[in-house]
């Protein structure tokens, strides 16, 4: 099986003419993603996915306007259950829930009833977070440890899904891209063998339009958007993952996983 994973990057403006020829691939978008595929590109996602809970914010305002769309969530328990599994599986980090209050998303109770939204068919898949591993007691940093370090025992013993891709003495932020942090982790447990990435940029800026709260100015991104390196242990893992990973949009990411047109990747994809 393949999949077809869709982050927010500007790239994707140039190629709305070939997004528009994934509504019969099955393909798996990040947080705000959804909806604003569906009204750039008119793609209507196999799965919707995100790390951070504020990320659902326009899906759910879609939703409320649509009340007949039904999409398919595919979701890390218990991080994404409520905000106290939030903070007990992300405990060095906050979600924008909490920094940044709006009307749409004013606390965790309006996220954990969205949850419960009927349009929303949600797949929960058992996982644990390296980063609460890590700054657990120490018998849980040996467990870091050895899922970082051992990709056997990763891949093929150890049963949960892995948020994270390794443990971190120096950069106690695990800082990482959301694609090797949680995505790349999802599509493996998912059993897909090839995964063609696009719109995961490196930089600043979203293909879906100016911040509407600083007009004249594009979106500012995640910290961890050029955090890369730790893409190579995914390639590096392919032995034991049966996993293959493509770039098919160009930009920064082509640094660090193997990239082929988003032509051929479409003929490799029938």
């Amino acid at each position: 099986m393949n999949i077809w994973v869709i982050g927010p990057g500007l790239s994707l403006k140039s190629h709305k003419h070939l997004i528009e020829k994934l509504n019969d691939k099955k393909t798996m978008v990040l947080q705000k993603v959804f909806p604003h595929c569906i009204n750039y590109f008119g793609l209507n996602p196999t799965y919707w996915t995100w790390f951070d809970p504020h990320g659902v914010v326009d899906g759910k305002l879609f939703l409320q306007k649509n009340l007949d769309y039904k999409i398919k969530a595919v979701l890390p328990s218990p991080m994404c259950n409520s905000g106290e599994s939030f903070r007990q599986s992300w405990p060095h980090g906050k979600s924008f829930i909490e920094t940044k209050m709006d009307s749409n998303m004013k606390n965790w109770k309006t996220y954990e009833d969205f949850l419960t939204n009927e349009q929303l068919d949600i797949d929960w898949l058992d996982s644990i977070s390296m980063a609460k591993l890590w700054f657990d007691k120490s018998k849980n940093r040996e467990l870091a440890i050895k899922l970082s370090d051992n990709p056997e025992f990763r891949f093929n013993e150890f049963d949960k899904v892995t948020i994270g891709t390794h443990y971190s003495m120096f950069t106690p932020g695990f800082e990482e891209n959301t694609i090797s942090r949680l995505i790349l982790p999802m599509c493996h447990k998912m059993g897909f063998k090839k995964v063609f990435v696009l719109g995961f940029d490196g930089v600043a800026g979203r293909f879906y339009g100016e911040n509407p709260l600083r007009k004249g100015k594009i979106w500012k991104t995640s910290p961890y958007v050029g955090k890369f390196s730790n893409l190579k242990k995914w390639i590096q893992w392919k032995q034991f993952t049966d996993m293959e990973i493509f770039s098919v949009v160009p930009c920064l990411i082509d640094k660090h996983i193997p990239s082929m047109s988003f032509e051929k990747a479409l003929e490799m994809d029938n």
